[in-house]
C-alpha cells in the first residue's frame, strides 16, 4: 500500500466517521418517507421488502408530490427553463454572440434530452427533499459521445466543506464485480486477487472507493489528467491498492443540500422537520386502523360450552339449548371520528412541511380564481421557496449547466465565440425561465408598480401633470416582461420611434387639412356672405330706379 493509498483510507475514515452520526436519522427518514432509500447501510439484498413500518401514507405522497412540483416548475424537459447570457450587457447585445450563445443552449438541451439527465434530475431532487443531501456526477461518456449524469445513492457518499461551505471533496463507495471493474480500469491495472477472479468467479462483487477531492501542486497550463485541479483516485477497498488516477479540470460532482447549518457537511431536509409528524401520524393510523378492525370485527363472549362451535360469519348457524346462552360482541367504548381528527390534522401538518397547498393551489381552490390571481397566489407561495431554490440552483443546476458547457466545449461540440470574450470581461450567467423563477421575478418586478399606479391613481386625476414622474415606457415593459411577455414581441426603440413619428405627423396632417378646410369654409362663407350683398345692392338699385322712373 503506498502513501496516497494510506492517506485516503485515512481520510474515508474520518468522512465515514462524520456520515456515521447520520446515518439513525437518514435510516428514520428513509423507513418512514421515501422507502426506495431505505438501504442506507448497504447491506441489504437487491430486491429487498420495504415499507413495513409505513402506516400512513401522506409523507410518501407529499414528499414525491413536491418533487414532481419541483421538477416541473424548475426544470421540465416539455418547456425552455434556462438561457444564456453575457454579464457584459454591450456584449450581451452583439448579434454575433447572442447567435453564439444561442447556438451553445440548443447543444445544452440536447445533450440533457438524449442522456439520462431528467430522470437522474427527478431522483436527485427527490434525494435533496428527503435526505437532505443529493449529489449527481457528470462525465464526458466517448462511447456515448455526450455527457453522462448519475444520481448516488446518499449511502455511497461521503462528503467534505471548503473553508466557504462548498463541497469539494466526495468519496464514493461502490461495488463492482470483478468483469465491470476490468472494463473500467483495464486488465493491467487490476490487483491480482481481481485478476484471479475474473477467472473464477467474475460476477462477485467488491467494494471500490473514487476519491475526488483539489490537488494541492496542480497546473493549470498542463494538459496531464494528474495535473488537473481536482484530483481522481480509484482503490480497491480490500487490498487498498490505487488502480488508477486522474484529474478534472471542474469538480464533476453537484451536491445540493435543501437546508445547511454553517457546521455541517450534509443537509436537512423537509422531511426531517416532519418526521415527528410523520411517526405521530403512522401511530395514529396505526391505532385507527385496530379500532376500525375492532369496530367491524370486535371480540366476543362465548359460553365456555361453546368453544369449537361458534359459526362467526355471515349467516353463519348457531345453535344453544338456552336462548340466554348466546354469543354476544364486546363493547369497546371506541370512539373513531376523534381519533380520525387528530390524524388529519397531523397529516395536514405533513403537507405544509412539503408545500403541497403551493404545488395543488389550484386544486384545492376554494372557487374558481382568474389568471392574475393565479399568478398573485404563485408569487406569494414563490417567496417561501426562495431560500431553498437558490441553494438548490447555486449548488447543483447552474453547476450542472456548467459543467456541461465546459466538457462539451472542452471536446469542441460547442464552437468557440465569434471573438475572445475572455478579455472583454466575457463571463457567461444563467437566467431561469421556469414556471418557479417566473412566479418570483414577476412578484418582484410587479408588484410595486401595480400598488404605486393604485395609490397614485386619485392624485394623477385631480394633479394630471404628476404623471409626467413615470416613464410610461419603461413601466409597461417591466410589468410585461414581468408576466412572461417574449422579448420577440417587442419592438425595438428605432420602430416605436418611426411609428411615433408616422402617428404624429398622420395627426399634424389631419390638423393641417383640418384647419386647411376651416379657412376654405370661411373663405366660401365670406364669399357667399358678399355675393348676397351685393344682390341685395342691386336690387335696391333697380327698386330706386323704378322709383325715379315712375
Amino acid at each position: 500500500m503506498n502513501d496516497l493509498a494510506q492517506d485516503l483510507l485515512r481520510k474515508h475514515a474520518a468522512l465515514a466517521q462524520k456520515r456515521r452520526m447520520w446515518e439513525p436519522l437518514w435510516q428514520d427518514v428513509a423507513d418512514f418517507i421515501i422507502p426506495i432509500r431505505e438501504n442506507i447501510d448497504n447491506n441489504r439484498d437487491v430486491g429487498f421488502k420495504f415499507g413495513d413500518k409505513i402506516f400512513d401514507g401522506t409523507a410518501v405522497w407529499a414528499c414525491k408530490l413536491m418533487v414532481d412540483g419541483l421538477h416541473g416548475y424548475l426544470l421540465s424537459p416539455a418547456i425552455q427553463w434556462f438561457k444564456l447570457a453575457m454579464e457584459n450587457k454591450d456584449l450581451d447585445a452583439l448579434h454575433e454572440i447572442r447567435i453564439w450563445l444561442q447556438g451553445a443552449e440548443e447543444t445544452i438541451y440536447k445533450t440533457f434530452n438524449r442522456s439520462g439527465f431528467y430522470d437522474n434530475a427527478w431522483m436527485f431532487l427527490y434525494d435533496g427533499c428527503s435526505i437532505g443531501t443529493a449529489c449527481m456526477y457528470m462525465e464526458y461518456d466517448p462511447v456515448l459521445r455526450g455527457v453522462v449524469y448519475e444520481t448516488i445513492h446518499p449511502g455511497e457518499i461521503f462528503i467534505e466543506d471548503d473553508i466557504y461551505g462548498n463541497v469539494d471533496t466526495v468519496h464514493r463507495v461502490r461495488n463492482l464485480t470483478a468483469k465491470q471493474a476490468e472494463e473500467l480500469f483495464g486488465y493491467d491495472s487490476l490487483p491480482q486477487h481481481v485478476k484471479d477472479l475474473l477467472k473464477t468467479n467474475p460476477y462477485k462483487e467488491e467494494e471500490w472507493l473514487h476519491c475526488v477531492y483539489p490537488r494541492k501542486n496542480w497546473d493549470k497550463s498542463s494538459l496531464l489528467s494528474v495535473k488537473k485541479k481536482y484530483a481522481s483516485a480509484w482503490l480497491n477497498k480490500s487490498t487498498g491498492t490505487v488502480v488508477k488516477e486522474s484529474g478534472y479540470e471542474m469538480f464533476p460532482y453537484a451536491v445540493w443540500r435543501f437546508y445547511k447549518s454553517g457546521k455541517e457537511a450534509n443537509g436537512r431536509s423537509p422531511a426531517m422537520y416532519a418526521l415527528q409528524d410523520v411517526k405521530g401520524s403512522n401511530v395514529m393510523s396505526k391505532t385507527l386502523l385496530g379500532a376500525a378492525q375492532m369496530s367491524v370485527d370486535p371480540p366476543l363472549n362465548i359460553p365456555a360450552e361453546l368453544i369449537g362451535k361458534v359459526e362467526w360469519r355471515p349467516r353463519g348457524y348457531n345453535y344453544f339449548a338456552s336462548a340466554d346462552r348466546q354469543v354476544s360482541t364486546i363493547n369497546t367504548n371506541i370512539n373513531y371520528p376523534i381519533g380520525r381528527d387528530s390524524a388529519e390534522a397531523k397529516q395536514e401538518m405533513i403537507e405544509k412541511h412539503f408545500f403541497v397547498d403551493f404545488f395543488l393551489m389550484l386544486a384545492n381552490a376554494e372557487r374558481q380564481m382568474t389568471a392574475t390571481e393565479v399568478m398573485e397566489k404563485q408569487g406569494e407561495k414563490a417567496i417561501i421557496l426562495g431560500a431553498s431554490i437558490s441553494r438548490l440552483n447555486r449548488e447543483s443546476i447552474s453547476r450542472t449547466i456548467d459543467l456541461t458547457f465546459d466538457i462539451l466545449f472542452r471536446k469542441g461540440i460547442i464552437q468557440p465565440p465569434p471573438f475572445d470574450v475572455e478579455e472583454t470581461d466575457g463571463n457567461i450567467q444563467i437566467e431561469y425561465l421556469g414556471p418557479l423563477a417566473q412566479a418570483q421575478k414577476r412578484m418582484f418586478s410587479t408588484q410595486g408598480i401595480k400598488a404605486g399606479i393604485e395609490v397614485a391613481a386619485p392624485i394623477f386625476q385631480l394633479f394630471p401633470e404628476t404623471m409626467d414622474l413615470i416613464d410610461a415606457d419603461a413601466a409597461t415593459g417591466l410589468l410585461l416582461r414581468g408576466y412572461g411577455f417574449p422579448e420577440q414581441g417587442f419592438n425595438e426603440e428605432a420602430k416605436v420611434k418611426n411609428i411615433r413619428d408616422g402617428r404624429r405627423k398622420a395627426k399634424e396632417e389631419q390638423a393641417m387639412a383640418e384647419s386647411i378646410n376651416t379657412d376654405a369654409d370661411t373663405l366660401r362663407s365670406v364669399a357667399d356672405a358678399n355675393k348676397k350683398s351685393k344682390t341685395n345692392i342691386a336690387d335696391m338699385l333697380n327698386h330706386n330706379l323704378e322709383s325715379i322712373l315712375q
